[in-house]
């Protein structure tokens, strides 16, 4: 209509009324502009706006598209209320596919999606990877609720949804109780939440033993497992990467790296010292109190940021001041929680050098990674050519 307008093929535009045509005063200062410039008008049905009119014509389409305007935000304000109180009401906010776990109208839980749900939360808090999940999932046939293979992007977005624990959102905070049944509890997916978060890389660990676990001396890069050309052997090697600080220099046979670290960890687990560290690592006895701060400050993060950028009642530095604190608090409170599942992983690995060879890579990878954050591999010295384990550095968590 505007292209035509603007080629002087329209005399008049005639709307029903003038918010059916626009509802800003901008958008009618514009239009009024154009149709000046070619000599055209404008009237409404049910306005009674005609602007071939002198002045009064102008001076009435003017006002009713400052009501339009007004209208137009007070609508906005009225579904955003809406959707709050449905939101404080633990009322589910309609539309998107049906949530695995539970029926369509979300009423009821589908049992047999539900268990593998809270098989998978059990599961990720002793230490296996989503991945593995995943990849039993699809091999059993199991479909996400679109009909597609389960990815472990799938799986976390599933996993760190409130609503599985029964817990309804609005802007990101927890308001109420959801008014479906919860699959699992919300002290489970505050720990799993809490878990998720802590990961760097929540996708494939790796097909060996310590993956993601071994660490260059020399420029602190993730070692990467490669085989010698000649023999196939595995080895632990820093990938030198244009555009990254990795040196590429160090190296380490991967079979006597892997079974000194099991070694290491088994010792370790087995040790009254362990079992002192862990008693007095500071985590809170009483996770629910630990889990409800977080919900607390959580919440508290979301006002604060809507006092700042919506309602305009504190100004940038008082924001930037409280949100450090805040969010300081909640990754303290996260990092706590992670290592109660740490805990956990360590508590039921007791008695694990008897099981060791018969637990799968994942699970083995789980109790290591709990007790070490990580391996140092030092420089290989001059000539030598034998596995040296005066190289390699743990570095402890408790």
């Amino acid at each position: 209509m505007l292209g035509e307008l603007d080629a002087g093929r329209v005399d008049i535009i005639v709307s029903w009324r003038l918010d059916r045509l626009l509802r800003r005063f901008t958008d009618l200062s514009d239009l009024w502009k154009r149709c000046e410039r070619v000599g055209a008008h404008l009237v409404t049905v049910r306005d009674g706006i005609d602007t071939s009119t002198p002045i009064a014509g102008k001076l009435v389409a003017v006002i009713m598209s400052a009501v339009a305007e007004v209208e137009a935000e007070s609508l906005s304000v009225r579904e955003m209320r809406k959707h709050e109180e449905t939101a404080k009401r633990g009322g589910r906010s309609g539309g998107g596919h049906r949530p695995f776990g539970l029926t369509r109208d979300w009423s009821t839980l589908v049992d047999d999606e539900a268990a593998l749900v809270r098989d998978a939360v059990e599961r990720i808090l002793k230490g296996e990877s989503m991945y593995s999940i995943a990849r039993e999932w699809n091999a059993a046939g199991v479909r996400t609720p679109t009909g597609k293979h389960w990815t472990v992007q799938h799986l976390v977005k599933m996993l760190r949804s409130p609503r599985i624990a029964g817990l309804r959102v609005h802007r990101g905070a927890i308001v109420a109780q959801g008014q479906w049944p919860a699959i699992i509890s919300p002290e489970d997916h505050a720990k799993l939440l809490a878990l998720i978060e802590g990961r760097r890389r929540p996708g494939a660990p790796g097909r060996f033993l310590l993956s993601g676990l071994v660490r260059c001396g020399r420029c602190g890069s993730t070692m990467v497992i490669r085989r010698r050309h000649a023999d196939k052997a595995r080895h632990y090697g820093c990938e030198k990467v244009n555009g990254r600080a990795s040196c590429g220099g160090t190296h380490i046979m991967a079979e006597p790296l892997e079974d000194l670290v099991s070694e290491m960890v088994l010792t370790a687990i087995d040790s009254p010292a362990l079992a002192e560290a862990l008693s007095a690592s500071g985590v809170a006895p009483e996770e629910k109190d630990l889990i409800a701060q977080l919900r607390a400050d959580e919440a508290a993060l979301e006002q604060l940021a809507r006092d700042h950028y919506v309602d305009r009642l504190i100004d940038r530095p008082e924001f930037l001041t409280a949100r450090d604190a805040l969010e300081a608090r909640v990754t303290d409170a996260r990092r706590r929680l992670a290592s109660s599942s740490s805990r956990s992983v360590l508590i039921e690995a007791g008695g694990a050098r008897s099981r060791w060879g018969r637990l799968d890579v994942d699970k083995r990878r789980a109790i290591i990674a709990a007790i070490l954050d990580g391996v140092v591999i030092g420089p290989a010295r001059r000539g030598a050519t034998r596995f040296d384990p005066e190289r390699v550095q743990p570095s402890w968590r408790y």
